[in-house]
């Protein structure tokens, strides 16, 4: 999973750390998240204030954050990349545009798994099948 926004020392960099976090406690070693930017300053870190936040919240890693620029390859391989704001997805589909199907904001997202859990009552992710299967129905 990967999630980008532009300068990755802030949003994508906070919420990559937050996911793998909970995710590391829900299914231990079974999904990798990264983050990257459309447009990242190698000189910058992540604020002291939003590490302090962070620290606060039990996102770790933080203070070790370097930003990453996003690279094609990091889309292609994603099972889903969920972006900060539209011209993200942009960015993220002018690089790869077959992954249109894994490339989500994050708004989109949470609209898609409301709209999922008032269907049917059926299960939407078929137990066992990872973050691919999850992405390919919600698009």
């Amino acid at each position: 999973m990967l999630i980008v926004c532009t300068g990755n020392v802030c949003r994508s960099a906070y919420a990559s750390r937050a996911l793998q976090g909970r995710l590391a406690a829900l299914a231990p070693g079974r999904v990798e998240v990264g983050s990257a930017g459309s447009q990242p300053n190698q000189a910058l870190t992540v604020p002291p204030p939003l590490v302090r936040l962070g620290a606060e919240a039990g996102v770790t890693g933080l203070e070790g954050h370097r930003p990453a620029a996003l690279q094609p390859f990091m889309v292609a391989e994603a099972d889903l990349v969920l972006a900060a704001a539209q011209e993200h997805m942009r960015f993220a589909l002018q690089e790869v545009p077959q992954a249109v199907a894994r490339v989500f904001t994050v708004l989109e997202l949470a609209a898609l798994v409301r709209a999922m859990d008032q269907r049917d009552g059926r299960d939407w992710i078929p137990a066992g099948r990872g973050v691919r299967a999850f992405a390919a129905e919600a698009a």
